[in-house]
């Protein structure tokens, strides 16, 4: 007699001449579990280890401290062998992240899976077959011995070895996520099994969101939000260390901090990359299916409004950063959640949902607006100071500016200066200083290598005599220092060799600074409209026929200058650092990144060994100087110089898969619109990496990679044909 498979047991579907087929988990033949551990207790465990390294990556290992880092990657590596064995238990369909119980969908799994492995293995043979090491304490680079050179191979053995274990822990993320949900909705379909009504249940659960998914959404989200506040109040109390705690790694003060982030660029990414997730959570993951607007979703009708509160919250953190790139994306990020809200209730409740839209571009308008005095500011940052790129020093140079005094300037602060650092050359070593005593009076200041005032000459009422007219502003270093305003000699200093203060026989020749204050003015940097640098000593007559003729010109009989930027004419391009002027651009970026590869003989085809760039570049003598190695190159860049070109490739493959699931059949089926906004997300945070540093960050690759599991176990996909309602539909939504 032949074996009845109808489902439920003793049915079938006559009528249409087939019988419907059981679910996959129903026919599979459950296995004798050899783990002392029950399955529910192995998930609970899974989502504890998952929140606990998100919640240690956020709170310690963003200020990156080594021991936090540790810890984050010890986590992942502890959940990815729990998922070993939870796999090699065998035991039961669906409880591993490799078959997701639909046959359409099983190749996903392994195929991700063996990409992963391939990328540690590809870690684990170059730092086996290492050329060498670099000590940064000596900054060179020593070579280790003999290395197979057609083996991936690492010029930095210690880098790659911890680029291998923080791989692992990513993987061990991945696969923690990818399991978690997977069962989750394994166990959801086993609690309908011999329900009649199960099949309306499933039906209503492909339209939302799983429960797992539900806290996992909560917890960051609120873990954000109490991140935003956090920075705020840090940045009120000025502490020069994250969280009041830990030092930062790259010597900032505390406006470039955010919360527990020594780079307000990783937290802006950061709170992009949750944001749009905490409004896809209020907007689907509901459970009714009404005409009227969800009771849920009603203004204090229930806890899921505090998720658009975190939202906003943490998109105003992301805008309060001050990062220009995240402003960008940012904003596709808010046009795609307008869009999302409006097509889900503009049919249904077109007054609320036209009112609450809005609502939330009128607080977007407005902040940007209270703001745009700063968003000025940090537009024009980046050109504070431009490169000189004279490592040993200038025994004589000219400086010169052109500063409008036609409107109220500001009262005090830098004009021109040049100094070894990108911040203002007040009190610094070998540094010349130019600029504005609150009283009015022009101070011209210089220091020595021992950070000695050796020039110390104020010029009384500069403003009140200059007050509505442009003024032409020349420094020449040269047997002493002079002042010319207007070509006229104002001040003399001649060296002192015989006082107690040393005079420099160099002065620095890193950073021409400009125009360094508290207050801006428009149309230039604090009044500066243009400034130059020649790294010689000239005649005032000579800048000032030089100053007449535009930007960009020459003049046969003038040396050409280090630095001539107009600040007048600093457009859009520019302030966005697309195109940098004579300013740093991302060529120059990119250019030296390349040539620091190809002086350490790297090979272009198979790269210099993962991890392997900030150690080889802080080495090389090509560096470009005020920069730390991590600010010279994008991610793409690093993936390329160091994974070389068939790593880079096992990379891009496995983001392709992964992105690409939710248009496959099988898998966990989730509403379209909350599947767009995990794209939104993470084609943001790729968008940053052409031209930022995301992966960098811990918290932000970590959430990233997070994010990247839960859209491999997603579809949107429903079965072509058939009846919407079959069992066998709902077997392909799951």
């Amino acid at each position: 007699m032949a074996e009845d498979k109808s489902w439920p047991p003793g049915t079938s579907d006559s009528g249409r001449g087939r019988t419907p087929r059981a679910p996959a988990f129903v026919l599979e033949r459950k296995k004798k579990s050899r783990l002392p551990w029950s399955e529910a207790s192995l998930s609970s465990l899974t989502r504890q280890l998952l929140y606990a390294g998100l919640m240690a990556s956020v709170w310690a290992a963003a200020s990156q401290p080594s021991w936090a880092i540790w810890v984050v990657n010890g986590l992942g590596i502890l959940l990815g062998s729990i998922q070993l064995l939870r796999w090699l238990d065998q035991r039961s369909i669906g409880t591993s992240a490799l078959d997701e119980g639909v046959e359409s969908g099983r190749w996903v799994g392994w195929s991700v899976a063996g990409l992963g492995l391939a990328l540690c293995l590809w870690c684990l043979v170059s730092a086996l077959n290492a050329a060498g090491a670099v000590d940064l304490k000596r900054e060179q680079w020593t070579a280790l011995g003999s290395f197979i050179s057609w083996l991936p191979h690492s010029y930095d053995r210690p880098s790659t070895w911890a680029a291998l274990f923080t791989g692992l822990g990513l993987l061990g993320y991945f696969w923690g996520t990818r399991n978690w949900l997977l069962a989750a909705s394994t166990s959801d379909l086993k609690k309908d099994e011999g329900n009649t009504f199960g099949r309306n249940r499933k039906r209503r659960l492909s339209r939302t969101l799983l429960p797992s998914l539900h806290q996992l959404l909560w917890v960051l989200s609120i873990s954000g939000t109490a991140l935003v506040l956090l920075a705020i109040f840090q940045r009120a109390t000025g502490t020069s260390r994250l969280l009041w705690v830990f030092p930062d790694i790259l010597g900032r003060d505390g406006l470039d901090h955010f919360g527990p982030f020594a780079s307000r660029n990783s937290a802006a990414q950061y709170l992009i990359l949750l944001w749009p997730l905490a409004f896809g959570l209020w907007l689907f993951g509901g459970r009714g299916r009404s005409g009227r607007l969800q009771a849920t979703t009603r203004l204090g009708s229930s806890p899921r409004i505090v998720l658009v509160f975190c939202g906003l919250a943490m998109l105003g953190g992301a805008v309060s950063t001050f990062s220009r790139g995240a402003w960008a994306v940012g904003l596709l990020t808010v046009l795609v959640v307008c869009v999302l809200t409006a097509a889900k209730y503009l049919p249904r409740n077109p007054g609320w949902t036209v009112a609450s839209i809005g609502g939330l571009l009128a607080i977007l308008s407005g902040l940007f607006f209270a703001l745009w005095p700063m968003v000025v500011e940090r537009l024009q940052s980046e050109f504070h100071s431009l490169p000189l790129e004279r490592p040993e020093g200038l025994a004589e140079f000219t400086l010169a500016g052109v500063l409008d005094l036609s409107a109220a300037p500001r009262m005090e602060g830098l004009l021109l200066g040049v100094s070894e650092l990108r911040r203002d050359s007040m009190g610094r070593p070998r540094a010349v200083w130019l600029g504005l005593r609150p009283d009015g009076t022009l101070s011209l200041m210089a220091w020595n290598s021992q950070r000695q005032t050796c020039v110390d000459e104020p010029l009384d009422g500069f403003i009140e005599k200059n007050k509505g007219t442009l003024v032409e502003l020349v420094v020449v270093v040269h047997e002493g220092l002079r002042l010319f305003v207007n070509g006229k000699l104002v001040q003399y200093v001649e060296p002192d060799v015989t006082g107690n203060v040393l005079w420099p026989s160099t002065f620095a020749g890193g950073f021409m600074n400009v125009g360094q204050g508290v207050q801006v003015r428009g149309g230039g940097r604090d009044g500066i409209q243009r400034a130059v640098l020649w790294d010689r000593a000239l005649s005032p007559l000579t800048v000032s026929r030089w100053l007449k003729l535009q930007a960009g010109e020459s003049d046969p009989e003038s040396p050409e200058p280090l630095v001539d930027f107009d600040y007048s004419r600093l457009g859009l391009r520019s302030l966005l650092w697309l195109k940098g002027g004579t300013a740093l651009s991302r060529g120059d970026i990119r250019a030296s990144a390349f040539q620091a590869c190809r002086l350490a003989g790297v090979p272009p085809l198979l790269g210099s060994g993962p991890g392997t760039f900030p150690g080889l570049y802080a080495v090389s003598p090509v560096r470009l100087r005020g920069l730390k190695e991590m600010h010279v190159h994008n991610d793409y860049l690093e993936f390329l110089l160091t994974f070389g070109l068939p790593g880079s490739m096992l990379l891009l493959l496995a983001a392709g898969v992964v992105l690409g699931r939710p248009l496959l059949k099988g898998g966990i089926r989730m509403p379209q619109g909350f599947v767009v906004l995990l794209w939104t997300s993470l084609a943001a945070c790729l968008v940053l990496a052409f031209i930022d540093w995301p992966f960098f960050s811990p918290p932000v690759r970590l959430l990233f990679v997070v994010l990247g599991g839960v859209l491999s176990c997603a579809t949107i996909r429903q079965r072509a044909g058939g009846r919407r309602g079959s069992e066998e539909a709902l077997e392909e939504d799951l």
